[in-house]
């Protein structure tokens, strides 16, 4: 059995891209016998030219599936046009994939970490966003939202204010929202459970009185210096509903089985 050393991992990572040269050669070759029996059968019948022109897409189809592997390790070479593109499977550099290749086992990678890149305050979040971006994973919501400097205008008064350029995550399971961004980490809690119901207040555990905190099922870790570790919410099982029972009328005479 191989160790997950580097030198395997290299050999690995070699034997993946030979393999994958044979194939794009393979994908190539096809390609060029289908594009010349076309150009050969222009003036044949239209239905022969049609099944030309459908195996040629659907080869086109392949090319861009296979792409997916390419981790691109090679490196890109200039075309006459201008366009820099990878040695192994000829994807244009920049160009922004329309599919993800994702493993069935195993870590599961999609795009780059993004950061704001401007000092720019732009006119509107739509210029100055750099990713949106929504994944549902095995039931739970994961969203990501960076952006730059934008202006906003706040609804009822009508003033335009500054928003600060963030990398908003946001996490969400079974009604709970958990938001990390370069300030704050919230944990919201279900509108429809006992905590989050009438208006909300917001304070420090010190301003609060020793009774109200015991209602807090909150629990905190810290080092032998107090400092906060992180902290645990208890979250309760939600009892099940229970039926209505209609009260009997007391005046009605009561019968004994049996």
């Amino acid at each position: 059995m191989c160790r997950p050393d580097p030198n395997c991992l290299l050999m690995r990572d070699r034997s993946k891209r030979t393999e994958l040269k044979k194939e794009f050669r393979k994908l190539f070759r096809a390609m060029d016998f289908i594009s010349s029996q076309f150009n050969e059968e222009t003036q044949g019948k239209k239905k022969d030219i049609r099944v030309y022109f459908d195996v040629y897409q659907l080869l086109g189809y392949a090319w861009e599936l296979l792409s997916l592997q390419c981790n691109h390790r090679e490196g890109y070479k200039r075309t006459k046009g201008g366009d820099f593109v990878c040695r192994i499977c000829g994807t244009i550099k920049g160009v922004q994939e329309n599919y993800f290749l994702l493993p069935r086992l195993g870590l599961k990678r999609i795009g780059e970490k993004r950061r704001p890149d401007s000092r720019e305050i732009f006119s509107s979040k739509k210029r100055a966003q750099i990713t949106k971006d929504t994944i549902v994973f095995h039931g739970a919501s994961l969203d990501v939202d960076v952006h730059n400097a934008h202006k906003k205008r706040l609804g009822r008064i009508g003033r335009m204010i500054n928003m600060a350029a963030e990398r908003i995550v946001s996490l969400k399971e079974r009604g709970v929202e958990c938001t990390v961004d370069d300030h704050l980490i919230t944990v919201k809690l279900p509108p429809d459970s006992k905590w989050s119901k009438g208006p909300k207040y917001g304070g420090f555990p010190w301003e609060l009185k020793r009774d109200h905190l015991k209602k807090f099922p909150v629990l905190f870790d810290f080092d032998k210096n107090y400092k906060l570790l992180g902290l645990s919410i208890l979250s309760g099982a939600r009892e099940p509903k229970r039926k209505r029972v209609a009260k009997k009328n007391p005046s009605e005479p009561r019968h004994r089985s049996g």
